[in-house]
């Protein structure tokens, strides 16, 4: 390769910037031709009032999008197999089923900073 010819890494890494610029213009003129705002700065309006009234707005239609879910959890269910046991019967079927799982219960004990480390 010679000193003048227009090939390698450096030529297209040129050509790819300009290609990106070209891109950026593009956009651009079509954004202006459309003779839409991209963005709206709020803190070009200089009324307090109308800015905290569009804030009002913005809350209240994403209240009205999003409403607060109602959700009722019933904790005490009727059809489950410890209601209609007495405290004796629970506690019996508690230890049942702590002896079931005891195998995977495990204990942790943390040590401050006295322990020692082999």
């Amino acid at each position: 390769m010679g000193k003048n010819e227009k090939t390698g890494l450096g030529r297209a890494l040129v050509k790819h910037h300009n290609q990106m610029l070209q891109q950026s213009n593009e956009k651009g003129r079509f954004y202006k031709n459309q003779h839409k705002k991209v963005l709206e700065s709020i803190t070009d309006v200089n009324d307090i009032d109308a800015v905290i009234q569009e804030a009002d707005e913005a809350q209240r239609l994403f209240a009205f999008d999003h409403p607060a879910p109602n959700v009722l959890i019933n904790l005490y269910d009727t059809n489950a197999s410890t209601s209609n046991m007495t405290d004796e019967e629970r506690r019996e079927q508690q230890k049942k089923e702590e002896a079931l799982h005891a195998s995977s219960l495990r204990a942790t004990v943390e040590c401050g900073n006295d322990c020692r480390r082999a």
